[in-house]
């Protein structure tokens, strides 16, 4: 059984902050629409502190966040926003972090791949899950291009 998911993304920065202080916590919106559990993966560097008290599972590895999940959302790795020493190398965040089709096999064999894009192949995401039968990426995108959300 696929999980429901709400998204929120808003070319205004703030846009999300103020959708925060008028519902519960968007954690708690996903586990009330039925999710179970929600995982957050990431280095240590780049996962804020408070996530686990949000009633998330903090991952540190993307093996122990994937495996048998319903749903993998990939978010962008954003180079410009990052400064100092948080990660080695994009590089090295892909051997660690990057979801590949060998990966993907963790995760319920009917599981769906999504990403709000911009995408960073080879970054966050492997061109072969980008366009494998799993991704729901292209379909996820232009039906939000004809809705006129950006």
């Amino acid at each position: 059984m696929a999980a429901d998911l709400f998204v929120v993304r808003h070319s205004e920065s703030g846009a999300p902050y103020l959708i925060a202080q008028h519902v519960a916590p968007h954690v708690h919106v996903v586990t009330t629409l039925g999710c179970a559990e929600v995982r957050v993966v990431g280095p240590k560097t780049l996962v804020p502190g408070d996530m686990a008290g949000m009633g998330v599972r903090v991952c540190h590895t993307l093996e122990e966040g994937i495996k048998d999940c319903d749903v993998v959302i990939m978010l962008r790795l954003q180079n410009e926003r990052m400064s100092g020493a948080l990660l080695p190398s994009s590089q090295e965040f892909f051997k660690t972090f990057g979801l590949t089709q060998e990966k993907l096999q963790l995760a319920k064999p009917d599981a769906i791949v999504m990403h709000p894009g911009p995408i960073n192949r080879g970054v966050e995401i492997d061109s072969a899950v980008v366009d494998g039968k799993q991704s729901v990426i292209l379909p996820q995108s232009l039906s939000a291009s004809r809705s006129g959300w950006r």
